[in-house]
């Protein structure tokens, strides 16, 4: 399994979009969202995802990169 670490905005920014194309976004606000993970990398934390491909779920950390 990999671990996939967004330490930047611009890659906050390519998650949320991505979700929110392929309809994975959780039915959130897609600004709310971006302004929770501004507020994560703001305080010099990082946000992990776990990839557990061809599993049916993932695991997000959202904590010390």
């Amino acid at each position: 399994m990999r671990m996939i670490v967004i330490e930047s905005l611009e890659e906050a920014e390519d998650l949320l979009l991505g979700a929110s194309i392929l309809a994975t976004g959780g039915g959130g606000s897609l600004r709310f969202g971006l302004e929770m993970l501004r507020g994560v990398l703001g305080s010099g934390r990082g946000i992990k995802i776990l990839d557990l491909r061809g599993r049916r779920f993932f695991k997000v950390w959202v904590g010390d990169a």
